[in-house]
């Protein structure tokens, strides 16, 4: 399904919210950036956050950000999981020179194109490093 505006904004929202309990799970918390990236550091390592949803094929991160941090940390729903309106997520890990190289230009706008990589969620799941599972209730 392709995306349109209000659900653009829907995903942002939830990205943001769910950026700020993940970190908070990894203990520690995200930096107050101008663009809001859910970026922090974990471990001394300047990292973002990004999340999907188990119907979500992709992660959008902009290629800025790909030049910033040292990796992203991608927190993608168990496709297997729903219990009691309770959700798992997988934490990967996955380093950013690896996701520049494994990006394509978003597709949502030529503007976006030029700005955002995505990077799949079957090629995150494949070669990234399984860090930790959140269970929550949205």
């Amino acid at each position: 399904m392709a995306q349109t505006a209000y659900s653009g904004r829907r995903g942002n929202d939830f990205g943001h919210k769910m950026g700020y309990v993940a970190a908070k799970y990894l203990g520690t918390e995200l930096l107050q950036t101008p663009g809001k990236s859910n970026e922090a550091y974990l471990n001394g390592e300047l990292i973002v956050i990004k999340i999907a949803h188990k119907t979500t094929s992709s992660v959008g991160i902009p290629y800025n950000v790909l030049d910033r941090v040292k990796s992203v940390v991608a927190i993608l729903e168990d496709k297997n999981y729903s219990k009691n309106g309770y959700h798992k997520y997988i934490m990967y890990k996955v380093d950013a020179d690896w996701c520049k190289l494994k990006s394509t230009p978003s597709q949502s706008s030529q503007s976006a194109s030029k700005k955002v990589g995505m990077v799949t969620c079957k090629n995150i799941r494949g070669h990234g490093e399984k860090i930790s599972e959140l269970i929550c209730d949205f």
